[in-house]
């Protein structure tokens, strides 16, 4: 987002303008600390998504993005990232969770999770690249 006032009142709520050696300026959100009491309340709002979504099975992407950009005021492109880290999270909770259950490592013979996982794994890889 451009900055288009020389009062810099167009960034919105918090957001400041910054101006780089070309001249030109732009928005940038404000910095992680301090936190407010907004911040605070989202971020437990995104983990109780996250918790639920991990109920499901789920990554839980598709209700972070929407809280994070109507609750926070970020970008689409800002809140992509944020949502994929949360994510990224939840999948290693789970892994963490599920490694140390019944059905881990210490299974004897074979472990159908584990080989579906590698069956898929390949495809996956491709159609992401």
């Amino acid at each position: 987002i451009t900055c288009e006032d020389p009062d810099f009142s167009s960034c919105g709520v918090e957001r400041f303008c910054v101006s780089n050696s070309s001249g030109s300026s732009y928005c940038l959100h404000k910095a992680l600390f301090p936190g407010s009491v907004r911040d605070s309340l989202v971020l437990l709002l995104v983990g109780g998504c996250c918790f639920m979504a991990a109920m499901a099975g789920l990554g839980g992407g598709g209700l972070n993005l929407p809280i994070i950009i109507l609750c926070l005021n970020f970008t689409p492109k800002e809140a992509s990232v944020l949502s994929n880290a949360a994510v990224f999270g939840n999948c290693v909770g789970q892994l963490i969770v599920n490694i140390r259950g019944r059905e881990g490592l210490r299974q004897r013979g074979r472990n159908p999770v584990i080989e579906t996982v590698l069956m898929f794994l390949p495809g996956l890889m491709a159609g992401g690249s």
